[in-house]
């Protein structure tokens, strides 16, 4: 006779507590792949990273998309001197702030993160850059699952050719990924209230000469297009991409976080008062697109 016994998850735990050996595994919540505006997305994260500082929402990791391609700027960065209005406005591109800091992003062709947590947080050492490696060695690990080569930044560099220092790409920071020397993946922090978010913007396509359209540079716009195209990879460049590549992409980071980091993953829905939040910040930001609520602290 065949017997097969069904064991629960508590079955399990019940057992390794008798004997011993039960180590608690950290619980996270993951907002699967969704396309939202340019200030939706803002909103829902400030949301988030507001509720976690405040101990009422899990530690969180986003992943989204853009309806329309838009520029999220970085916290300090300043507007008109970096950003090319005219042409975002000729091209229907949406301009909003990030609370990270960090340099402008053209979104659209890229797959966004969002990694929200207390700082004292079992899954890295305290620190900015402890907490950079720690996520690049998640994002390492699914790139590479994916075929890609990726190998980190060993320190913050600026090429001589890097002239378009608006951008995000121009030049990679320490733990950044590179693909044989090019920039793949770029990110940045915010720090308040004992709790962090970064956000990274991985690239499956790029279209160097729309970005120096958009951003203002130093130099001749066709020197800042080779120079730009000369340091920037993307996922396309190493296999083949389609529609579904970010919500494919983004299942694999799930996976790759919870691998990594020994985590699992519970709910994948927003609280209603986070949804109230995101709500109120984003007509906020959609009337003056300048970034509300968002505490003071570290930015990078």
């Amino acid at each position: 006779m065949n017997w097969m016994i069904s064991w629960t998850q508590e079955d399990i735990r019940t057992l390794l507590l008798r004997k011993g050996r039960w180590t608690e595994i950290p619980v996270w919540r993951v907002l699967r792949y969704q396309v939202h505006s340019a200030f939706d997305n803002m909103a829902i994260d400030e949301a988030v990273f507001r509720e976690v500082q405040d101990h009422r929402s899990p530690p969180t990791i986003r992943f989204y998309g853009w309806c329309q391609p838009s520029i999220s700027l970085g916290y300090f960065q300043d507007l008109r001197s970096e950003v090319n209005l005219d042409a975002c406005k000729r091209l229907g591109i949406d301009v909003v702030r990030r609370p990270t800091g960090g340099k402008a992003v053209l979104h659209g062709s890229d797959l966004t993160y969002a990694v929200v947590a207390r700082q004292e947080g079992d899954c890295f050492e305290p620190g900015i850059l402890a907490t950079y490696l720690a996520i690049s060695r998640c994002l390492s690990r699914a790139l590479r699952d994916w075929g890609i080569p990726v190998d980190y930044a060993e320190s913050s560099r600026s090429s001589p050719e890097a002239f378009l220092n608006a951008s995000c790409f121009a030049k990679p920071s320490r733990y950044e990924l590179l693909v044989h020397d090019r920039k793949i993946c770029g990110s940045a922090q915010a720090r308040s209230k004992g709790a962090f978010l970064q956000h990274g913007s991985i690239l499956i396509d790029f279209n160097a000469a729309l970005t120096v359209e958009v951003l203002h540079g130093t130099v001749d716009t066709d020197e800042q297009v080779q120079s730009l195209a000369n340091s920037v990879t993307c996922i396309r460049d190493y296999r083949p991409v389609g529609d579904e590549t970010p919500m494919l992409l983004s299942r694999c980071l799930e996976e790759a976080f919870s691998e990594e980091w020994g985590i699992s993953f519970n709910g994948s829905v927003m609280t209603e008062r986070e949804g109230a939040l995101a709500e109120r910040i984003g007509r906020e930001k959609l009337t003056s697109g300048a970034p509300h609520g968002v505490p003071s602290g570290e930015r990078k």
